[in-house]
C-alpha cells in the first residue's frame, strides 16, 4: 500500500482513511486494549472506584468524550462506571495552573485521591506533554495502573516502562489520524464494556 506523504496536499477522503488504515495495521494494540477493558471491568466492581481520563487540545476533548461514555454506563447496562476527565474542570483547572503552574494542575488534582482505588487513562498525540507525564509519574509512584494513547514516535510516555500503551506510529505527525484512531479506540472500549455488562 502507497504512504501518503503529508507534506504534500491529500487529494481525496480516500486516501486520508486509507493512510488512517496503514497506521492501524502497523500497530499491535490488541493485547493493552483487552487489558484495558478488563481493568475498568474490575474496577467496577468497587463503587469507590474511578476511571480518571486526561489530554491537552483535541486529546482534551478525547478524555472527556471517553470518560462521558463511560459515565453513561448505567444508564445504558445498569453497571456504573465512575469516571472524571481532569481536564474538564475548568475553574479548578485555571486556578491551579494560575497559581501553581499548568504542568503541574492535573497532578494536584490527583493528589486529593491518592490514596483512592483508581487508574490513569490519558491521551497524547506526541506523548510529551509535561502535564500529562507528570500525572503518570505521580499515578506509578502510588502504584496506580496507567494506560496511555500516543502517537507519532510515541514521546517521552514510551519509554516509561510501567505504562501501557496505546500506540499508533506515524512519522509523519498527523494529528488529525491519530486522534481519530484514540477515539475509535475509547468507542471500541466501551461498546466493549456494553456487551460484557449487559451479558451479567
Amino acid at each position: 500500500m502507497q504512504v501518503i506523504d503529508y507534506n504534500v496536499l491529500i487529494m481525496s477522503f480516500s486516501e486520508y482513511i486509507s493512510s488512517q488504515n496503514y497506521i492501524t495495521e502497523r500497530s499491535d494494540n490488541t493485547f493493552v486494549i483487552d487489558d484495558l477493558i478488563e481493568c475498568i471491568w474490575d474496577l467496577s466492581k468497587d463503587p469507590s472506584s474511578v476511571v480518571f481520563t486526561a489530554g491537552n487540545g483535541g486529546s482534551a476533548s478525547t478524555a472527556e468524550h471517553f470518560s462521558a461514555d463511560l459515565g453513561q454506563m448505567e444508564n445504558r447496562t445498569g453497571h456504573g462506571v465512575r469516571s472524571v476527565c481532569l481536564n474538564s474542570q475548568m475553574a479548578l483547572n485555571s486556578a491551579l495552573a494560575n497559581d501553581l503552574n499548568y504542568e503541574n494542575a492535573i497532578t494536584t488534582q490527583l493528589s486529593s485521591f491518592k490514596n483512592s482505588n483508581y487508574i490513569l487513562v490519558t491521551f497524547s498525540a506526541s506523548g510529551n506533554s509535561k502535564n500529562i507525564l507528570n500525572a503518570i509519574k505521580f499515578s506509578l509512584e502510588r502504584n496506580k495502573k496507567v494506560y496511555c494513547f500516543v502517537g507519532f514516535d510515541g514521546g517521552e510516555i514510551a519509554n516509561i516502562k510501567k505504562v501501557k500503551s496505546v500506540y499508533f506510529p506515524d512519522v509523519n505527525k498527523n494529528y488529525g489520524i491519530v486522534e481519530n484512531l484514540h477515539l475509535t479506540v475509547s468507542h471500541y472500549i466501551v461498546d466493549r464494556l456494553v456487551e460484557k455488562f449487559t451479558e451479567i
